[in-house]
């Protein structure tokens, strides 16, 4: 167990959660702005950071572990370990993708599929130490099947050509407040629009009742098991244990568990607070 002061950050393009952990004991835990290292410089992650009047670390901190959305390696993980040591002076932060973190969190030290079902999706076989295998996620075009903008994506499609009774249409255009024309321009003439898209995860979790949208979300969580976690199968050989953390993952864990135990996956772990399995995973504590 470590004994110094470190800092264990889950930093999504959204949202960023940050837990101080002082001589072995959670001292506090906190939320600020996330950031994306892709798309932003050094100075504009610390600006954004130092706005935050809750980002405030310990008296000292000896090591900062950041696993971030954009992490790749190279500059943009640069840019997230300048920006850190600026705020906090720590001259030793390390940073890692925020599949790894997923990983880690779900399995520790143990070998498993990790999944993220969040705004996108990704996974990895872990051997309880690194990342050895990885199914491209490819985005919500082309992938991203069981996130929240590809279950936003479907129900959109199947509001705006009517394919869903018109009570639930009606519903759709009131969350939506908007009409076919502003929804289509949100999407195809607007930034952000994968964003956009996953808002309408809410829409389903509201009307999960209805089985044309428990279908819909049945069915894209079946899609990602066939085109993603079926494919670690093949050559690397299979793991026993499969977890997801992420939003969407969370706030449909029933149909989620359902849908694997239906397809063979399992046995399932879903973790709904990642950071603190990070915590426990660094400092031995939670």
């Amino acid at each position: 167990m470590l004994k110094n002061n470190i800092v264990i950050a889950d930093g999504g393009s959204t949202k960023c959660r940050w837990a101080v952990v002082e001589s072995g004991r959670v001292a506090r835990v906190f939320e600020t702005k996330g950031v994306n290292p892709i798309q932003l410089s050094a100075d504009a992650i610390s600006d954004l950071w130092r706005q935050d009047a809750d980002f405030r670390l310990a008296s000292q901190v000896d090591t900062v572990f950041y696993y971030g959305a954009g992490c790749i390696g190279g500059e943009p993980d640069e840019r997230i370990t300048t920006a850190v040591g600026e705020l906090t002076g720590c001259a030793d932060v390390r940073v890692f993708s925020d599949m790894l973190g997923a990983a880690r969190a779900l399995f520790g030290s143990s070998r498993g599929v990790a999944c993220i079902l969040g705004t996108g999706c990704n996974s990895c076989l872990y051997d309880g130490r690194v990342i050895v295998r990885n199914v491209r996620p490819l985005g919500y075009i082309l992938g991203d099947e069981g996130s929240g903008a590809d279950i936003g994506k479907h129900i959109v499609a199947d509001a705006l050509k009517g394919l869903l009774p018109d009570d639930l249409t009606r519903r759709f255009f009131d969350f939506a407040e908007a009409d076919y024309h502003t929804v289509i321009k949100r999407i195809y003439a607007e930034p952000r629009a994968n964003a956009y898209l996953a808002s309408f995860a809410r829409f389903a979790a509201e009307n999960i009742e209805r089985p044309q949208i428990h279908d819909i979300v049945s069915g894209r969580f079946a899609a990602f098991l066939r085109r993603n976690v079926a494919l670690y199968a093949r050559g690397a050989g299979s793991a026993e244990r499969v977890g997801f953390v992420g939003g969407v993952a969370a706030q449909f864990e029933p149909i989620l568990r359902r849908v694997c135990a239906d397809a063979g996956v399992g046995p399932v772990v879903v973790e709904r607070d990642p950071l603190m399995s990070m915590v426990r995973y660094h400092a031995g504590v939670c």
